[in-house]
Order: C-alpha cells, then sequence, then structure tokens
C-alpha cells in the first residue's frame, strides 16, 4: 500500500500495511474506510470544484538523534540507535566503521547528508510502497555479524560477513531468515551460519533460564509446551511432596536423632541421621529424596535447552521459511507472510510470567 506512514485526514492516525484505506474519487485524498463512512464525505469537499487534487505532505525535518527512524521495507517505525527494523529485520542505518574516513569498502553506503543527486526516499512522496518485489540489498548486513568490525584477535564467531543475498540454506537467504527472526536477528544470523559452516552453536543463557518458556516465545509450541509441562509437573510434585512427605519425615529424623532443625548439624549428627534413613523402608527413602530427583530433573531440560535452543531454532525456521516460500510464490506475499509467522510472542511470554509468578508464590499460601 503506497501510503504508509500517512497520517489519514479524519483520525491522524498512520497508514498502516493492514489498513483498509479508500481514497477520493475526485481528490485522490486517502482515509479509512471507517472515517471516511463516519464523516460521509471528503474533508476537502470544498476544493473539488477548483481541480486541486492531494498530494502526500512532505515529512517535516527532524533531528536524527530525536526521531524514529522508518524502515525503508515495511515502513515500520524504530528507535532512533536502531540497526535493524523490528518487524522485518532489514538493516536502518549502516555505518561508517572508520569515522572521518570515506566508505571505500564494496557494499558500504556513503552518508545521505549532502550528497550530489541523493534523494531520500521519503521526500515529497510520504510513502514507502512494501507491496512491490523487494529485490536482494547486499547492504543489508555489510558489516560482520551487522555490526562494524573489531580489531584484535578474531572470535571464532565473528569471521562471517553476512549479506541479505547470501544463501543459508537451499532457498533460504540471510534476508529471508532476518526478516522471519525479527528480534534480535543479527545475534540468530551468526549463529545460523557458524552452525551451517562450522557446525558450531552457542550457549543459550535465555533458553537455559526459561527452558519451555522460549521455544513458546520463540514460536515453537509443540516442543515449548511439552519440556514447559514437564518443568511445571516437576515443580508442583517438588512442592507438594516437600511440603507433606519430605520436610516432615526429615524432621522427624532429625528428633530421633536427638539434633536440633535450628541450626546446621555437626558431621557426628548427620552421622546419626543417615544411620536412620537407612532403617527406613524403600517408599520412605523414595519421597525423602523426591525433591532432589525432581531438581536433577528441572536442571536437565534447563542444560539442554541451553545447549540445544539455537540448533532448535535454526531448523525450525528454515523448515517454516521453506513452508511459506512453497506457499507464497509471489514475493509481496512472501513477505508478509514471514512477518506475519515469524518473530516472537510477546503476548504469551506475558502470559507465562504471570502464570509462574503465581506458581512460585503459591507454596507460600499453602503452609
Amino acid at each position: 500500500m503506497k501510503y504508509i506512514g500517512i497520517k489519514c485526514p479524519v483520525c491522524e492516525q498512520p497508514f498502516q500495511a493492514e489498513d483498509d484505506v479508500v481514497v477520493c474519487p475526485d481528490c485522490g485524498a486517502p482515509y479509512h474506510r471507517h472515517c471516511y463512512e463516519k464523516e460521509g464525505k471528503c474533508l476537502f469537499s470544498d476544493t473539488h470544484n477548483t481541480g486541486t487534487v492531494w498530494t502526500p505532505p512532505t515529512p517535516e525535518p527532524t533531528q536524527e538523534h530525536n526521531s524514529e527512524t522508518a524502515c525503508a521495507v515495511c515502513g515500520r517505525n524504530n528507535a532512533p540507535d536502531s540497526l535493524f527494523c523490528s518487524q522485518c529485520g532489514s538493516a536502518l542505518k549502516p555505518q561508517n566503521p572508520h569515522a572521518g574516513q570515506p566508505y571505500s569498502q564494496q557494499g558500504q553506503v556513503p552518508p545521505q547528508g549532502n550528497v550530489p543527486g541523493y534523494q531520500n526516499p521519503y521526500q515529497n512522496t510520504g510513502y514507502q510502497n512494501p507491496g512491490a518485489p523487494v529485490p536482494p540489498d547486499p547492504r543489508a548486513f555489510p558489516y560482520q555479524n551487522g555490526f562494524p568490525p573489531q580489531s584484535g584477535a578474531p572470535s571464532p564467531f565473528n569471521p562471517i560477513t553476512i549479506t541479505s543475498d547470501e544463501p543459508l540454506e537451499e532457498g533460504v537467504t540471510a534476508g529471508d531468515v532476518a526478516k522471519y527472526v525479527q528480534n534480535n536477528s543479527p545475534y540468530f544470523l551468526t549463529v545460523f551460519f557458524n552452525i551451517k559452516k562450522r557446525n558450531k552453536s552457542r550457549f543459550s543463557f535465555s533458553a537455559f533460564l526459561f527452558s519451555g518458556g522460549w521455544l513458546l516465545y520463540r514460536k515453537m509450541y509443540k516442543l515449548g509446551a511439552v519440556l514447559l509441562s514437564l518443568m511445571a509437573l516437576l515443580f508442583i510434585t517438588n512442592t507438594v511432596v516437600s511440603l507433606n512427605y519430605a520436610t516432615p519425615l526429615l524432621i522427624q529424623l532429625y528428633e530421633q536423632a536427638g539434633v536440633s532443625v535450628a541450626a546446621y548439624p555437626s558431621y557426628e549428627e548427620l552421622i546419626r541421621v543417615t544411620e536412620l534413613v537407612y532403617q527406613l523402608d524403600a517408599g520412605s527413602i523414595f519421597l525423602l529424596f523426591t525433591p532432589l530427583i525432581t531438581v536433577v530433573l528441572q536442571l536437565s531440560i534447563m542444560l539442554y535447552c541451553g545447549i540445544n535452543a539455537n540448533r532448535l531454532y535454526y531448523k525450525h525456521s528454515i523448515e517454516n521459511i521453506r513452508c511459506l516460500r512453497t506457499q507464497y510464490p509471489i514475493q509481496a506475499d512472501y513477505d508478509k507472510a514471514l512477518q506475519e509467522n515469524g518473530g516472537v510472542n510477546v503476548s504469551l511470554a506475558l502470559c507465562l510470567l504471570i502464570c509462574y509468578s503465581i506458581i512460585i508464590y503459591l507454596p507460600n499460601f499453602l503452609r
């Protein structure tokens, strides 16, 4: 849609790609359909007889560090210090890695101010059409990992220069992955290329801490639901057994051994408690050690997620991108499908955080 970013004359809200827009047949002024139906007429109807034609407004000049940056691909506004679009992952402002020096390397973009012949794509137009096919842009990732190259010894994760048209898998390019991943795409592009070319991945501390919740946040719903359910089941089992069996049984053993539960026991006292544990039946011993077993299992799931999360997300992304490529042969529809099916599920993450807080603090009210 060619009116993205332009404000509706009625509600003064910028048009988005998914908005239903109608145009006045006399002057060409665009409106939200519901706004036009609400007014019942064009706001510029008094100029229709004069032959005046509506033209897009010229954007007001803004300071670079005090205004949002519009993405040239999808039109989404981003924070002024963003390097990549939060919606489609396209590069926003490639920067000069050597301040004060001219851009000499292939694929780098010269400064856009005061350059003869350069024209702002938003100047005198007011929009950027995302529906047109987007050709591969070699400037999308001109730097290593999407950032200026760093001096010093090379890192095993820093030697890859990624361009948007560089193939990652058959039929899947870095640009496709960036549009699908969206949030934190520079990090995942680097990890994905290292997995493909060097069979090396990174430990994901986010996945380690949140395990199944992280997988659900990244829209890996099946495996995420299974692991999250296991973690919840283990936690509930730990809580119930600890409150009703393990803790009372341990207190009883301390009392039989003449050990105070108010202070840390000595070595001799621990020996007496251990001798009493050996005298218990198998069921009581199992209940006594069930909380420890559940903690070990939870830690195992967390380690599994931390070690394998990036590889799982890599496989998940490639499979979904290939499926979308088959379903949407038209480039515009394909780009839209990548944005809608990729990214993260923020609302689900917030819901999981609330549920997690309730489960954590619930035992305090059961005592």
